[in-house]
């Protein structure tokens, strides 16, 4: 049978000291689950720990505040959002952009509507329940190959990889990743020679410039010797 609520949140105290933001309750199967109450980015979120003892309810719910003081949440599952949850967030810090003074850090309203047309679109239905702290390469790699199988054009495939990296790097940013891992899919592009630098060209482009440069005397049809000048002429 699957456990449900059965009994109200009661506090949970070590010792005679109450122990702020942590409740405990039963449900109907008889086991005792853990909650914490913490303030995240401004809001009281509600989470179910993972710890099935009191001592260890109390370790967890200390080491989450830690890690949210610190901004490090990737450290700690339970503070983990889904990308559904971060995508949220990051179109509301994206909204916010729009009009500002700043240009670096302005936004077009199109490029807001794009973005959230993509993440709605093509990118939360295949991920938007992982939880960001578990998203692997294989889960990106699963998005492109159902982008694929939609026949979309190779522009719209790269343009909804770019927009689930900005996502990522908010979310390492904010502290709730620990890494983007579209930067692990993506094809590296092979390195720009700078003007001048012959010798990381291939041999044939390298040597071409240089017989451009030089004379040769070939016969002249009355048998003399002719001089040519640099090849090409």
């Amino acid at each position: 049978m699957t456990d449900s609520v059965y009994g109200e949140r009661r506090p949970v105290y070590s010792g005679t000291r109450r122990v702020p933001g942590l409740y405990e309750r039963d449900l109907a199967g008889g086991r005792v689950v853990f909650d914490a109450a913490l303030r995240l980015d401004g809001k009281v979120r509600r989470l179910r720990l993972d710890a099935r003892t009191k001592t260890d309810a109390i370790a967890e719910v200390e080491a989450l505040r830690v890690d949210t003081r610190r901004g490090e949440q990737h450290r700690s599952p339970t503070l983990a959002p889904t990308l559904a949850e971060l995508a949220a967030d990051y179109l509301a810090a994206l909204a916010v952009r729009v009009g500002d003074c700043d240009p670096k850090r302005r936004r077009s309203p199109r490029t807001v509507a794009d973005t959230r047309y993509k993440l709605d679109r093509y990118v939360l239905p295949v991920l938007g329940n992982v939880p960001g702290d578990r998203l692997a390469t294989a889960d990106v790699l699963r998005l492109l190959d159902r982008l694929a199988a939609q026949r979309l054009s190779a522009n719209t495939r790269t343009g909804v990889l770019s927009v689930l990296s900005g996502l990522l790097r908010y979310g390492v940013k904010r502290g709730a990743l620990e890494r983007n891992v579209v930067r692990d899919v993506r094809p590296r592009r092979p390195p720009r020679h700078r003007a001048g630098d012959r010798a990381a060209l291939p041999d044939a482009r390298r040597a071409r410039p240089a017989a451009r440069g030089v004379r040769r005397h070939v016969p002249s049809p009355r048998g003399r010797l002719h001089v040519r000048g640099a090849a090409g002429q």
